[in-house]
């Protein structure tokens, strides 16, 4: 996400799972999950063609709304896993 190689609905959307997942990811702050909700209706970058040019504007503006939290999150998420990579921790 930080590297822009994947787009930021997708990773919102993977780490809440990760989080979901039996056993859960707590590493992965509750902020992933919220943001995947209200990310909820925003299309990835594949399927902006599929959509008419005001209603993609109306859900980018969302996705705007929350990129600065989402990339200031995902780099404390990066400076948390790295963290406990360090301390021996194995994490997912």
């Amino acid at each position: 996400m930080l590297a822009g190689t994947l787009d930021l609905v997708s990773g919102c959307t993977r780490l809440a799972q990760l989080r979901h997942e039996s056993g859960g990811e707590e590493f992965i702050p509750l902020a992933f999950v919220a943001y995947d909700s209200e990310l909820d209706g925003v299309p990835d970058p594949s399927r902006y063609h599929l959509w008419e040019p005001a209603a993609l504007h109306s859900q980018l503006r969302k996705l705007d709304a929350y990129r600065d939290d989402i990339l200031r999150d995902t780099e404390t998420l990066l400076a948390a896993v790295l963290r406990l990579s360090l301390q021996g921790v194995e994490v997912y």
